[in-house]
């Protein structure tokens, strides 16, 4: 069975994408507004829809898509996990606990060997379309929380079983290879390796200001500027994503997109700009957090990087406040 909820956050995908299939849930059996936060559904019945989705949207990368805008679900259970691990193994048992309970059509198998320790995901009908979004999508999701809860020198190494990996590397913004199955693969002394901590504190104190920028953001009819704004907080990690990334999630062509922005007095780094401003601000408001906490939280190479731009910002005012 799997949790309720999963259907409100494809609802909420949906919607962000500015696509509403009412139609096409009520034709398979799921009314319109009947996306509820609680109770669980049959495998097969959520399987049906998230198959049909990825053919009604012509998206062969949709899994990948969807899982990848769970960021911010990603970043909430990153607190979780913070609260009740100390070491990664720990980070480990958790997750596969959470899938266990919340989407138990996806497993996680463990492998440890002398030379190795393997994470990889398993899903039932395996070989199928279906299964491949859905292995997709929770990679992307269990790919979120291994890049922040880990620490950089013992960071895993990404395997898909796909010969073109070249999309896999634009969203999840790393280099991956090709194998046998989906998975991860970690030097095995990782497993009594502390979780990242200073990430996941910073991660913690930054959550509810990014999900009140997210609440600010809800408009009846948005503007394409705000669908993108959008777009790029959900993709956050906590940094805002690049423009490929974010591009990656309407119809339509990176020229196009920048046109519809240059419309609106916007562009891409206007909008990513502001986001960093504005997390800028409120981070720096917290005593504890130290400047290169606050550059490495907002994706910056070095302190000196970071406060370059704080400069910048300092000068000119936010063209998206």
């Amino acid at each position: 069975m799997i949790a309720a909820v999963h259907l409100s956050y494809i609802r909420e995908y949906l919607t962000d994408r500015n696509i509403y299939p009412d139609g096409y849930f009520a034709d398979k059996g799921v009314p319109i507004g009947s996306f509820p936060n609680e109770g669980r559904i049959h495998n097969q019945t959520f399987l049906q829809l998230f198959t049909g989705l990825s053919q009604f949207l012509s998206d062969p990368y949709f899994g990948l898509h969807y899982g990848a805008y769970l960021n911010v679900k990603a970043l909430g259970f990153v607190t979780h996990v913070a609260q009740h691990a100390g070491t990664i193994n720990q980070a480990v048992r958790i997750l596969k606990e959470y899938l266990a309970h919340s989407f138990s059509i996806v497993k996680i198998i463990e492998v440890k060997q002398l030379d190795k320790y393997e994470i990889s995901l398993d899903v039932d009908p395996i070989g199928t379309e279906e299964g491949k979004h859905l292995l997709d999508a929770i990679f992307a999701f269990v790919f979120r929380e291994l890049k922040l809860i880990t620490p950089e020198q013992y960071f895993p190494e990404l395997v898909l079983p796909y010969n073109d990996l070249e999309h896999y590397e634009l969203i999840l913004n790393t280099t991956c290879r090709t194998g046998i199955r989906l998975g991860f693969v970690f030097d095995p002394e990782i497993l009594n390796q502390p979780i990242h901590s200073g990430m996941t504190t910073g991660i913690e104190y930054l959550l509810p200001k990014l999900l009140l920028m997210l609440d600010e953001q809800k408009a009846v009819r948005p503007t394409f500027g705000q669908q993108f704004r959008t777009i790029c907080l959900k993709l956050s990690c906590p940094e805002p994503p690049n423009f490929e990334q974010a591009a990656a999630y309407f119809p339509m062509s990176q020229r196009t997109i920048q046109r519809k922005l240059n419309a609106e007095g916007l562009s891409y780094r206007k909008i990513s700009d502001s986001i960093r401003r504005e997390l800028s601000v409120y981070l720096s408001a917290n005593p504890r957090m130290k400047t290169q906490d606050i550059a490495y939280l907002l994706g910056y190479g070095d302190a000196s990087a970071y406060l370059h731009a704080a400069q910048r910002w300092i000068q000119s005012p936010d063209p998206v406040a």
